[in-house]
């Protein structure tokens, strides 16, 4: 009886939360009827939404909406930004008030997972219903048939409500005019909703908001250009035209548009005589509000700090003139505060948005473009975050225009739970990482098997629709300056305007970069493993999948799947690129080691397979740790990148190539020194032979060597070879390529004792040429046995002589034509790799 009682409750809970959801799809709708209409009401409303949420639970699936929305991010950064401003904030209680009065905005992410994506018309109508009657008063008081507060035939909204209704009221203008232009409408319908919009233009002329009259001209202005976005020219026309037309009738026929303009200019004219007028004290706080911006440039004065710094410099200023706490600009308050972070921040929510009404090609596109436009308008002339009414405009609607469908990579989902892998890889789809093409390559296999990976990764690489994929930012200043930095350098724009914006980021973060640098001594990418473990388990709670798989990458790639798999039980396996330490490590007491050496040991004690790609690093790991689960050293091998098919033809002269990036331990130098050799006891070879250099360049010891021993024209360096826009080809797609065309394809092992644990990734990839390979490397390590036993040349590095007397063979075999033959092909298959890690995962899973 017990449990049945307990079951009926759970049931009756269950339909609790599910009333709850529906009841919270029309509260939102609510809620934006009386946007123009009642602050109460406004409230009421907004804690019954809370509620409702916090009812309805389904918090994995919110939390996971919330987090892949970057809007919601974007805000809560700003939000972030103020609260670190309390750290030098000289009136923490008002900094404390700041951020509470905020709390407008922080409900966005409620809204989101409130509203229906399905009913966003339904929101839309009943906003402009609600607007439509504050007009409808205005015209009452207008006719001087109603009139309440203060409203008069000369004054038609109550106090300052001007101020928050004409602006409102010119974003509905823009809602209904777009509707009336692209929305599936009769014509009867569609004339009914011009003649709204003529009246709510008129209204706009006889009510008393500047701000608002601005943003008007500034949205019709836009909606010009979307009318003819085909055709420039015309959208330019008509804007001079059109927008100079209005406003002259309007000024001509509206008194009280003519009187407030008029008022304007002529107290910006006579503001150094006299700044106690209502423009005169805007432009007034502005100028004293830059005294402090010019004097807190970096950091601002704190968050809480406007009013106390206002004051200061108001007395020495302008001590006849009233202080402030608000300049009546939001721009200027964030600088004031936050300085340079919060004004970058602030614009991050409005680019984020931008972004979205890019990507999301629908009907409201032209919506989503004029939105941030219309705030970043009305900013200028009042701080709209902080007023209520738009407060509560901004989060709400930035829910409705900015949901996105149901997520749409849910449906990529297989309904077998046992066929869904959780990946963590911080590099995926980044063109020319090794630790990328490791994962990449493997996908389009796994999915023939029926595997559904869900993949977590870092926000460098792009985004794969063909998967669920989701890009997370690390949460510390150091991995996020990387992250924003590497996104810059990949984005299209001038040279001079990257450098700028690359160094405003790093300005941005130094002062937070530096006090973690002073606590923390791990790799740039650190706290991508606090980020990813928290998205990988809202993943783990959304999707149920049966298998975790870190694969390469840095070390926060692992840190990130253990978290997980520590607190859900999920089997793990864990594939390590290279090794996290290495046993001739001086500083075994770094912070950085003593990190490494733990998380070693517990991916060692808990993944249900290890997996390394040499025999060395297994058995080294081994050996600090012993391994608990399954054992496996696998070959990663590599996929050719889908080209067109590019035939090798012999050239002029025998061009050896080496691809891949150099360093102080893996160095050209001995190869330029056989080179000279080889061309001072036969000077002839010099016009045969030519060395390509693929990559970021030489090192400092190949440079030097290349002083030492130089080579006039032979050695040509090409550096990366990025994505081609003309051709479409990615960096990948260019280097096979450009492989493919290469005599001899060079590869170097480098030196030291590490070289004993990691196999160079690129000989996967020199193996699916048909090219032969000579590889710089001991014929005992396991480079030179995998070059061996495919048939290619293996010679010791630092026997100079060797090298040279090989370079030289190979020069005689290409003058009798022997290279031109077909090379074997790799036996290193990314169908065998992939068979080995299927089995691993069934072995995991069972």
């Amino acid at each position: 009886m017990a449990r049945a009682t307990a079951t009926e409750r759970g049931g009756r809970f269950q339909q609790l939360q599910s009333a709850a959801g529906a009841v919270n799809i029309w509260l939102p709708a609510l809620l934006a009827f009386v946007l123009p209409l009642s602050t109460s009401a406004i409230s009421i409303l907004a804690i019954l939404i809370f509620l409702f949420w916090l009812i309805e639970g389904n918090f994995a699936d919110k939390f996971a909406e919330i987090f892949s929305n970057s809007i919601v991010l974007a805000v809560y950064g700003f939000l972030a930004v103020l609260a670190l401003g309390l750290l030098w904030s000289p009136d923490v209680p008002a900094g404390f008030a700041v951020l509470q009065d905020r709390w407008k905005i922080g409900l966005l992410p409620v809204f989101l997972t409130a509203v229906g994506y399905r009913h966003r018309s339904v929101y839309i109508n009943f906003f402009l219903a609600g607007l439509s009657v504050a007009m409808l008063l205005t015209f009452l008081a207008w006719f001087d048939l109603f009139q309440y507060a203060d409203t008069s035939p000369s004054h038609l909204t109550h106090k300052t409500f001007h101020v928050v209704y004409n602006p409102l009221l010119a974003f509905s203008i823009y809602l209904v005019l777009h509707e009336s232009l692209w929305g599936q409408r009769k014509p009867v319908v569609r004339l009914g909703l011009v003649g709204l919009a003529g009246v709510m233009i008129f209204n706009m002329f006889i009510t008393e908001g500047r701000s608002g009259q601005l943003v008007f001209f500034v949205l019709m202005a836009l909606l010009l250009l979307q009318v003819f976005k085909k055709n420039r020219i015309r959208a330019v026309i008509a804007v001079c035209l059109l927008l100079p037309t209005l406003f002259t009738l309007g000024y001509g026929a509206s008194p009280v548009f003519k009187q407030r303009l008029d008022t304007a200019c002529r107290e910006i004219k006579g503001f150094h005589n006299n700044p106690d007028t209502s423009v005169g004290l805007r432009l007034l706080f502005w100028q004293n509000s830059w005294e402090i911006i010019r004097h807190h440039p970096l950091l601002g004065v704190g968050t809480g700090g406007f009013k106390t710094a206002y004051a200061r410099v108001n007395r020495e200023k302008s001590p006849a003139y009233v202080a402030t706490d608000n300049p009546h600009n939001q721009y200027v308050l964030v600088a004031v505060m936050s300085g340079i972070p919060g004004m970058l921040a602030l614009l991050a929510i409005f680019a984020a948005m931008f972004r979205q009404a890019v990507l999301m090609d629908d009907y409201w596109q032209r919506v989503r473009v004029a939105f941030p436009l219309f705030f970043l308008t009305i900013m200028v002339t009042e701080s709209y975050l902080k007023v209520y009414e738009t407060a509560f405009f901004f989060s709400l609607f930035t829910a409705v225009f900015y949901k996105k469908e149901s997520e749409q990579q849910t449906q990529l989902l297989s309904p077998d739970r046992a066929k869904r892998w959780l990946i963590f890889a911080y590099l995926f789809h980044v063109d020319g990482k090794a630790a990328s093409q490791t994962i990449t390559d493997r996908l389009p296999l796994l999915l023939e098997e029926g595997i559904t990976p869900l993949v977590l990764s870092g926000p460098t690489g792009e985004k794969d629709n063909h998967v669920f994929h989701r890009r997370i930012f690390s949460c510390m200043p150091s991995g996020l300056q990387y992250e924003l930095r590497f996104l810059l350098k990949k984005r299209k724009m001038p040279g001079w305007l990257r450098e700028i914006l690359k160094a405003m980021v790093t300005v941005v973060f130094l002062p937070l970069y530096l006090v973690e640098r002073i606590v923390i001594h791990l790799d740039t990418h650190w706290s991508w493993g606090i980020s990813g473990a928290v998205s990988g388990l809202f993943c783990l709670i959304r999707y149920r999948p049966a298998l975790i798989y870190s694969t390469a990458g840095p070390s926060s790639t692992h840190f990130a799947a253990y978290v997980v798999h520590a607190v859900s039980g999920t089997p793990w396996i864990a594939e390590l690129h290279d090794p996290l330490i290495y046993d001739i490590e001086p500083r075994k007491w770094h912070q950085r080691y003593l990190f490494h050496n733990w998380l070693e040991k517990k991916v060692c004690r808990h993944a249900a397979a290890v997996i390394y790609f040499t025999d060395h690093a297994l058995e080294s790991a081994d050996r600090r740790h012993p391994i608990r689960g399954r054992k496996i050293v696998l070959r990663p091998g590599a996929a050719p990148p889908v080209t067109p098919e590019l035939q090798y033809g012999r050239r002029e002269q025998l061009h050896f190539g080496h691809f891949g990036s150099l360093a102080v331990t893996r160095n050209l130098s001995r190869l330029i020194q056989s080179f000279h050799l080889l061309f001072t006891e036969q000077p002839s070879l010099q016009q045969q032979v030519i060395l390509d250099i693929y990559g970021s360049g030489l090192d400092d010891v190949s440079r030097s060597a290349l002083v030492e021993f130089p080579l006039d024209g032979i050695l040509q360096e090409h550096g990366r070879l990025e994505h081609d826009d003309a051709s479409g080809k990615s960096g990948r797609q260019q280097v096979v390529e450009a492989m493919k065309l290469c005599d001899v394809l060079v590869i170097l092992h480098g030196s030291g004792l590490i070289c004993e644990e990691y196999v160079p990734s690129k000989v996967y990839e020199y193996l699916l040429t048909g090219r032969p390979i000579l590889a710089l490397t001991p014929q005992t390590s396991e480079l030179g046995r995998i070059v061996l036993e495919c048939g290619h040349w293996v010679v010791d590095p630092d026997d100079v002589h060797a090298i040279k007397n090989m370079l030289a063979e190979c020069v005689r075999q290409w003058q009798i034509g022997r290279l031109d033959r077909s090379w074997p092909d790799s036996p290193y298959t990314i169908e065998n790799t992939v068979d080995r890690l299927l089995n691993a995962a069934r072995e995991a899973v069972v």
